[in-house]
């Protein structure tokens, strides 16, 4: 919905017609984006269960690298189509 909003991809009909109301979520909409949210969050953990605390640790370090050279590259807009917010780089 977020990307659509800004005008990055057309808005999909079904979402339309079932889920907003002039172009407000509504209270099924709502609970339609929060389900998502959940089932993607839980499908996203599985592989990192696997991980020690340690193994943890040392990847969330390896990325946070990588996450502040994309941020200062200037290679993902603000806004953007993944509706991720403007994140500081640490210095």
């Amino acid at each position: 919905m977020l990307a659509w909003r800004f005008g990055w991809c057309a808005p999909d009909p079904a979402w339309v017609r079932c889920c907003t109301v002039r172009s407000r979520p509504t209270a099924e909409g709502r609970g339609l984006r929060a389900h998502i949210e959940v089932r993607t969050d839980a499908l996203a953990v599985r592989p990192y269960r696997a991980l020690t605390q340690t193994e943890a640790a040392q990847l969330l370090g390896l990325l946070s690298l990588l996450a502040d050279q994309v941020l200062t590259s200037g290679t993902i807009p603000f806004p953007n189509p993944m509706g991720l917010p403007a994140r500081q780089a640490r210095t």
